[in-house]
């Protein structure tokens, strides 16, 4: 991997995302999301039936959705557009290696990202100041989380978009993705299935393959840190990598992490097999 290359790709693409319009537009739709949620808790303030953390959760049900929605397709397009239009080849006519063109991709997306989230957070400070809802340490744990969540949509974004021949097909293959998990997740619930005791083997089929979508499935982890968040912290699960128990926030911050590794990682062997056309 030359870094020197590196920095030059990551630097063009950094500059081409900050100066066009697209994370702006993305900036001014969050904002408008979350000042109808401010607006809407403000309301039922005048009613003093207020419950719940108004920033908390104006963040979690207008930026985190709408951002993880641009950047996971943002993701899964990036490299399947190139291939359709030819433009891969030329980088790889010269000394740009797939660890290159992988981790550029990535570094690129997470920065603009980082950009978006402290303008939104700029906003979200501003507007508690005059409406005192309360910001509190929860929200930046939130932030925190929605960084990790967003490096898992884009790293497995981008494994998708290695194995895409079109564009066109990287965004069906998305959709096709969470339509299975979310078919999987009203399945169990409707089944309500035992985790243990009897069952039987169709049963543990079933369940095996939950645990399994689970696992490749990026919002698992943000919830798991969110539900750390709401019960306090009092509840610690295993990490079976180190054989020792911890809290279900630090347990989703290194679970995600990991998931974006082997994801950046599966992206770059994928572009080794398969090549640039």
């Amino acid at each position: 991997m030359n870094k020197r290359i590196l920095k030059v790709l990551t630097k063009r693409e950094i500059l081409s995302g900050i100066y066009g319009i697209n994370v702006y537009f993305l900036i001014f739709l969050s904002c408008i999301m979350a000042s109808i949620f401010f607006y809407t808790f403000l309301d039922t303030m005048k009613n003093g039936i207020i419950t719940g953390t108004p920033m908390l959760t104006t963040f979690i049900f207008s930026v985190i959705p709408l951002s993880g929605l641009y950047f996971g397709v943002s993701a899964v397009t990036s490299i399947a557009k190139e291939r359709s239009e030819k433009t891969i080849e030329v980088l790889f006519y010269g000394p740009v290696s797939e660890e290159n063109y992988i981790l550029e991709k990535y570094i690129n997306k997470m920065f603009l990202y980082c950009y978006f989230l402290s303008l939104v957070i700029i906003f979200f400070v501003l507007s508690d100041k005059f409406m005192n809802f309360g910001l509190g340490t929860n929200f930046l744990k939130v932030c925190f989380l929605s960084i990790l969540i967003v490096s898992c949509a884009v790293s497995f974004g981008i494994f998708l978009s290695t194995l895409a021949p079109s564009e066109n097909m990287s965004i069906v293959i998305l959709i096709g993705f969470y339509v299975c998990m979310g078919s999987l997740l009203i399945l169990e619930s409707m089944l309500g299935l035992p985790t243990h005791g009897n069952i039987n083997i169709i049963q543990n089929m079933f369940l095996k393959i939950v645990h399994i979508s689970r696992m490749i499935d990026p919002i698992h982890y943000f919830s798991l840190g969110m539900s750390s968040i709401s019960d306090g912290g009092k509840e610690l699960l295993d990490f079976k990598l180190f054989k020792t128990s911890v809290d279900k926030y630090i347990l989703s911050v290194l679970e995600s992490t990991i998931y974006s590794v082997i994801m950046i990682v599966a992206s770059i062997i994928s572009m080794k097999i398969k090549g640039v056309k």
